[in-house]
């Protein structure tokens, strides 16, 4: 049985994708997978200019069902490998990925 979510859970999700939207980071973009779903997120994350990544585009579905108890979940929906590169990607990707979002989005500030 799912648990209800929880007000605070709600609240800064809200205000965290609200800030993706008005001040996007370069390089991802952030969507709800469903409008009326806050707790699943499309994110697209693309390589960078001059970086083994350039040309790259990765494509990832996050769940955040279980937010703040629990990390959040991705799943890696598609690829786009820049020519002659291969990146793997793992069925663990999800938890390193989203530490590596989080890393990005703080580097700016």
């Amino acid at each position: 049985m799912a648990a209800t979510p929880s007000s605070s859970a709600v609240r800064a999700l809200s205000l965290e994708y609200k800030s993706l939207q008005e001040e996007p980071v370069e390089g991802f973009r952030v969507k709800l997978l469903n409008e009326d779903n806050l707790f699943e997120w499309e994110v697209a994350i693309f390589g960078p200019p001059d970086t083994l990544y350039q040309g790259g585009y990765f494509k990832l579905a996050v769940y955040l069902h279980r937010f703040v108890v629990e990390p959040p979940r991705a799943l890696c929906e598609e690829t786009e490998q820049p020519e002659g590169r291969l990146f793997a990607i793992l069925p663990t990707l999800g938890r390193a990925t989203i530490a590596l979002l989080m890393i990005a989005s703080s580097e700016g500030e």
